[in-house]
C-alpha cells in the first residue's frame, strides 16, 4: 500500500541553534545552520527508519486497494488521530465515511480502523487505490516529549555527519548508523 507524507505539523525536533554547542560551533558560525538543519532532518529520518516509528508529527495519507475485511492497519505510527476515511464508490465518486461509522484504535502500534460495532465497510469500486485514510502520526507534539535517549542519539548522528562530511573512507567503513546512537535507540525500536 502506498503511503504519502502530506505535511509536517511542527518544526524539526531539534534546531541548529540547539546543536551549535554540541558541535563546538560559536555564534559567529551561524552560516553553517542550513547545513546542520539538513543533517538534523537526515538523522531524524534515519532514527525513524531504525525505530520503525514516526518522531516528527506529520499528516499521512495511506492508500489501499479495498477495505480488506474488518481491519485497516495504519502503516506509519504511532497514529494520534484520523482526519478522514474516503472510498471510491461503485459509481466512481469519492465518498467520505462518517466518523460515526468507524472506530479508531490508536493506543497500540500499529493503529488500526474497524467499522463501528455491528456495521461493515461500504462497497467500493473494484479498482486499485480505492480507499484513502488521512491521519496524523508522530510520537510527540514537542521534542520535550521524546525520551532524552532518542534526542541524544540524533545529536550523535548529526555530530558524526558534521565531523565526517565528505570523508569517503568513513562512508565506506561505516555500515549503518553511529554505534552509540544505535545503542541509545535500540530500547525504543518496534519489533514487528
Amino acid at each position: 500500500m502506498p503511503v504519502q507524507h502530506l505535511a509536517f505539523l511542527e518544526d524539526e525536533i531539534l534546531s541548529a541553534a540547539e546543536l551549535r554547542s554540541h558541535l563546538g560551533l560559536g555564534p559567529d558560525e551561524a552560516d553553517l545552520d542550513s547545513l546542520v538543519d539538513g543533517y538534523i532532518a537526515a538523522a531524524r529520518a534515519q532514527a525513524e527508519n531504525y525505530l520503525r516509528k514516526v518522531l516528527r508529527r506529520q499528516r499521512v495519507l495511506a492508500i489501499y486497494d479495498c477495505f480488506g475485511g474488518s481491519r485497516i492497519e495504519l502503516p506509519k505510527g504511532p497514529a494520534s488521530s484520523v482526519e478522514k476515511v474516503e472510498y471510491l464508490s461503485p459509481v466512481g465518486n469519492w465518498v467520505e465515511v462518517p466518523e460515526a461509522d468507524f472506530q479508531a484504535f490508536l493506543a497500540i502500534s500499529p493503529g488500526y480502523l474497524r467499522p463501528a460495532f455491528g456495521g461493515s465497510w461500504p462497497a467500493t469500486i473494484q479498482a486499485p487505490e480505492s480507499v484513502k485514510v488521512t491521519y496524523v502520526a508522530g510520537c510527540a507534539d514537542e521534542a520535550a516529549e521524546l525520551p532524552p535517549d532518542i534526542l541524544q542519539a540524533i545529536r550523535l548522528m548529526v555530530a558524526d555527519m558534521f565531523i565526517n562530511r565528505g570523508d569517503e573512507a568513513h562512508k565506506q567503513k561505516q555500515k549503518g548508523m553511529h554505534p552509540g546512537a544505535e545503542a541509545l535507540l535500540s530500547p525504543y525500536r518496534e519489533w514487528f
